[in-house]
């Protein structure tokens, strides 16, 4: 069965990864299994590159508060040239925009 991992741990280990440290040794230093540490590290790096359009996203929402995330996601490709799957929008916008 799964272990729950802290939010703490996850936020170490990111840091220890983005310090130098390979994501391998981050796992062993840590005792986490290396598959969590590079889905942390690819949620990390991704969550980030939506999270710079944070503003945007919460503009067109203001503007529009019915839109879909599927036309979010239109307007960001047009508009900024980003593309994020609809899930990562509103994972993005149900974590982030809306604490």
């Amino acid at each position: 069965m799964a272990q729950w991992l802290s939010e703490d741990l996850r936020i170490r280990v990111i840091r220890a990864v983005e310090g130098g440290m390979s994501r391998n040794g981050a796992a062993r230093h840590f005792g986490v299994s290396i598959a969590s540490t590079v889905r942390w590290m690819d949620d990390c790096r991704h969550t980030g590159r939506i999270g710079a359009q944070r503003d945007f996203l919460m503009a067109a929402i203001e503007e529009a508060p019915d839109i879909t995330l599927a036309k979010l996601r239109d307007r960001l490709i047009c508009e900024s040239g980003e593309t994020f799957g609809v899930s990562t929008i509103h994972d993005f916008s149900a974590a982030k925009a809306y604490p």
